[in-house]
């Protein structure tokens, strides 16, 4: 049987949306991983981060976003991690 691809959408791509995007790209799993933040500052360094670690173990694709909308309509997992006055 083959292996279910998870897909995790991540809000927030700031320090703690791009520090969970770290730990996430330690996934053993194929893993196809959305971030989204209205600031293109924001995703570069999410970007970043998600280089910093080396994973050889799995296949994981990222798709940075700049609208919510964008995101796939079905998603395994999604992390809010966005300032308390975005949210609503």
């Amino acid at each position: 049987m083959a292996e279910k691809t998870r897909i995790i959408g991540i809000i927030g791509a700031g320090q703690i949306g791009s520090r969970h995007l770290q730990a996430i790209a330690k996934l053993t799993e194929t893993t196809n991983i959305y971030i989204v933040d209205t600031s293109t500052d924001s995703l570069n360094i999410a970007k970043q981060r998600f280089k910093e670690i080396v994973n050889n173990e799995a296949e994981i694709s990222t798709s940075y976003l700049t609208n919510q909308m964008d995101l796939p309509a079905e998603l395994d997992i999604v992390i809010v991690s966005t300032n308390s006055n975005i949210r609503g």
